[in-house]
């Protein structure tokens, strides 16, 4: 009898802790959600993000760009030439 009730109280308690796990990583997604909503929202609200967004992309394009045709640039001043348009990851 007491066995039966350790071994009772032993698949209640892997249940309750199951159940905790279950509702932390349910209010973590709930949380996520919300974080994402916020920011969604926040990019609706204001429309200069957007636009922030855009140039924010086209900079750094321009950096690459630049930094590629640097690279380009000192290899030929090393006598190493480098084909044009050769990306820096390439």
């Amino acid at each position: 009898m007491k066995r039966a009730q350790s071994k009772l109280l032993r698949r209640l308690k892997e249940c309750e802790d199951t159940f905790w796990n279950l509702d932390y990583q349910e209010k973590e997604i709930e949380r996520r959600d919300t974080d994402a909503q916020y920011a969604q929202h926040l990019v609706c609200l204001h429309p200069s993000m957007a636009n922030f967004l855009r140039y924010e992309t086209t900079n750094q394009r321009q950096l690459y760009r630049a930094l590629a045709e640097l690279e380009r640039l000192q290899s030929l001043r090393r006598e190493n030439p480098v084909a044009p348009g050769r990306g820096l990851d390439a």
